[in-house]
C-alpha cells in the first residue's frame, strides 16, 4: 500500500514538475499606482508607496490574503534601489513566489505557481 502510494505521488510530481503557470506582470511606474493579482489561491495586492522627490529608493508595499481564509493577511514591505530584484515564497503557502524587480523608475511584480516537491527519505 506504501509502496503503490509512494509510486502515485512520485508519478503525479514528475507529472506536475513542467507545469507551473505563467502569471501576468505588473508594473509600478509611478508612486501610488498598484494592482491586485491572484493567483494560487491567494489575492496580492501591490503598490508604490509615496517617497521623497530626490530618493533613489523606492518602496514596494504587498499585502496578501489566501482567498479561502482572508483573515490570515500578511504583509511584505520593501525597499528597492536602481537594479534590486527579489524572488521568494510566503510562509504557509506552498507553490507560491512572488517576483520584484526594479528597472530605473519602475518596479515590476509577478507571482507565479510552481509545483511543490517534497523530498522523501530512502
Amino acid at each position: 500500500m506504501t509502496t503503490n502510494l509512494l509510486r502515485s505521488a512520485a508519478l503525479t510530481l514528475a507529472a506536475l514538475a513542467g507545469t507551473a503557470a505563467a502569471a501576468e506582470t505588473v508594473t509600478l511606474d509611478r508612486p501610488l499606482a498598484g494592482a491586485t493579482v491572484i493567483e494560487n489561491g491567494v489575492a496580492i495586492s501591490v503598490y508604490r508607496a509615496p517617497s521623497a522627490e530626490a530618493s533613489e529608493i523606492v518602496e514596494v508595499v504587498a499585502t496578501y490574503a489566501p482567498l479561502a481564509a482572508p483573515e490570515r493577511t500578511g504583509r511584505v514591505v520593501m525597499q528597492m534601489a536602481e537594479g534590486d530584484s527579489a524572488s521568494f515564497g510566503l510562509p504557509g503557502l506552498p507553490g507560491l513566489k512572488l517576483d520584484f524587480t526594479r528597472d530605473a523608475e519602475t518596479v515590476s511584480f509577478g507571482a507565479d505557481t510552481l509545483p511543490v516537491v517534497y523530498a522523501a527519505g530512502y
